[in-house]
């Protein structure tokens, strides 16, 4: 218990002060009471604990009051129960939110959008990895299906949680979604890309079937790059130009079911790398390198031409 007069620290059972002799009331007994500093004067009083409004009985000040150290330490422990519940409920809020999202990428990886963005991932590589040897003309589809295969993969990557991202919602959506809408400017690139390939190699075989000599009877060469074809069931045509290195011949009397017969028989001798084919044209590689292009002429003439490796 404090002096109501002089603060001095006095017994629960002491009438009155021994420092100013001031006596002690019941009421200061019955109420704690708390030593508070002015900050305006310094002077030293007493007041009940529970009083919200102070003024100071020196000077009369009411702002300038300062706390009692126990004031002070227990509102200072009051904030500090406050901030622990408060980090708490923070710690518990992010772990269920890791916990929401662990469970959310294990639904998706068992779900079937992600196995259809595997098999679209694999895809989308395999045909990258195909059209990297084709020739410049088809550098834009090229550089399109790496894009493709990246999008496909960052969508799943997102969906299974690998790659964090909060800011926007189903981003892995909305990345397979432009990866599927890439089929169809490839496909449309590699369209043109084709129809001009065809066109300038319809041109040249046309100016060589304008210098080709009259049809003959023929036999068909015996030289190594030669065995490297089929001989076609027709021997009648001529030879426009042979060597060591290649050759290109005109097959006459040819129906269309030999035609498609000879390219049947052109694919198990082995050119079926990085083939194009399409009504009237086969074009393709051996393992080694030769270049085999056919075309149906009209007339039913064949064309042949093979070369060796660049």
């Amino acid at each position: 218990m404090i002096c109501s007069k002089c603060g001095t620290a006095i017994s629960e059972n002491t009438k009155f002060c021994p420092n100013c002799g001031t006596t002690v009331s019941k009421a200061s007994q019955s109420n704690k009471r708390v030593l508070l500093k002015c900050s305006h004067c310094n002077g030293i009083m007493t007041v009940e604990e529970d009083r919200s409004v102070i003024s100071c009985s020196y000077c009369g000040s009411k702002k300038l009051i300062l706390e009692s150290d126990e004031v002070t330490i227990e509102k200072i422990r009051s904030s500090t129960y406050k901030d622990v519940a408060l980090q708490q409920l923070q710690y518990e809020a992010a772990k269920d939110d890791r916990e929401a999202e662990k469970e959310k990428a294990s639904a998706f990886k068992k779900s079937r959008f992600s196995k259809v963005l595997v098999f679209f991932t694999i895809i989308c590589l395999i045909r990258f990895m195909a059209q990297v040897d084709r020739p410049i003309g088809y550098l834009l589809s090229t550089m399109m299906m790496l894009l493709q295969f990246l999008m496909f993969a960052a969508s799943w990557f997102i969906g299974a949680g690998i790659i964090k991202v909060k800011k926007i919602p189903y981003l892995f959506g909305i990345a397979a979604a432009i990866a599927f809408l890439l089929y169809i400017p490839i496909s449309f690139i590699d369209d043109f890309v084709d129809n001009r390939y065809s066109q300038k190699k319809k041109e040249e075989l046309s100016e060589l079937l304008e210098e080709a000599e009259e049809f003959s009877e023929f036999q068909w060469p015996d030289s190594e790059i030669a065995r490297l074809l089929p001989v076609p069931e027709s021997n009648v045509g001529s030879i426009s130009w042979e060597a060591t290195y290649g050759f290109v011949i005109y097959v006459g009397e040819t129906t269309r079911d030999q035609y498609d017969n000879y390219i049947e028989l052109c694919k198990d001798k082995g050119f079926t790398f990085d083939y194009r084919k399409g009504d009237d044209y086969y074009y393709a590689d051996n393992e080694d390198g030769y270049q085999l292009t056919l075309r149906y002429e009209e007339d039913s003439t064949m064309f042949v031409r093979i070369d060796e490796p660049e």
